[in-house]
């Protein structure tokens, strides 16, 4: 096994920005229960493809969540009634989350009931160095930045193998608690805003890239190798 510091790297706050969150992302979304309805939670690599040895941090998008707007007359079918959490609003929103760098072994594909979750081989609190600070350009996102030092799963990169590393995988463990203010939100094609309940959330989340090991079925990019000059 190997030890934390030879698998994982931590570095400070980089200034670094995001664009909001899009279909090209690989980004994981999950309903996690608050005291009243839910919260959206979206997580994944923030560079995407990410690579080792490159600078690269984690994205977490924060929202609240009451139900589709199809269900309340929306025209649009991919939004929803929710708002982002938002630090620097004025609604009383608080993150007070930790995010763990996994490495694991991706011995086989989650099957429900079958198999069990991967084995960690290595893990860094990232936020311990560079904690989680909202986007001032994004609302709702949140960041923590660190640097991957081994490649690990997915697809050969440059035509060039993985080795060793190809029964590994990144992951993420997102923990600790949310609260979302009251707030209000319009859906496009109706005629008013909806009122959004204050709700607060335990969030403790694991988050694996390629494939799949956990249900339900991970969708973030794993870490490649780094990219070969033209």
């Amino acid at each position: 096994m190997q030890t934390i510091g030879a698998a994982l790297a931590a570095v400070g706050t980089a200034a670094l920005t995001c664009s909001f969150l899009n279909p090209a992302m690989a980004h994981e979304d999950r309903l996690v229960p608050a005291s009243v309805n839910k919260i959206q939670l979206s997580v994944g690599f923030h560079d995407e493809p990410a690579f080792f040895g490159n600078t690269n941090g984690v994205d977490v998008y924060l929202y609240t969540y009451d139900k589709p707007c199809t269900d309340v007359g929306g025209s649009d079918p991919g939004d929803f009634v929710g708002a982002p959490v938002d630090v620097n609003g004025a609604n009383g929103d608080a993150v007070d989350l930790k995010v763990d760098l996994l490495l694991l072994s991706k011995e086989k594909p989650y099957i429900p009931g079958q198999s069990g979750n991967p084995t960690i081989l290595a893990q860094k609190t990232v936020t311990l160095v560079s904690p989680l600070e909202e986007d001032a350009f994004s609302i709702g996102l949140y960041n923590s930045w660190f640097k991957p030092s081994q490649a690990a799963g997915g697809s050969s990169s440059g035509g060039l193998p993985h080795g060793t590393n190809a029964g590994k995988a990144y992951g993420f463990h997102v923990y600790g608690a949310v609260h979302a203010g009251a707030n209000t939100y319009q859906c496009q094609g109706t005629t008013a805003p909806l009122p959004i309940a204050a709700r607060d959330a335990t969030i403790n989340q694991y988050f694996v890239c390629g494939n799949g090991t956990r249900t339900p079925g991970d969708g973030s990019t794993c870490v490649e190798i780094p990219q070969s000059a033209p």
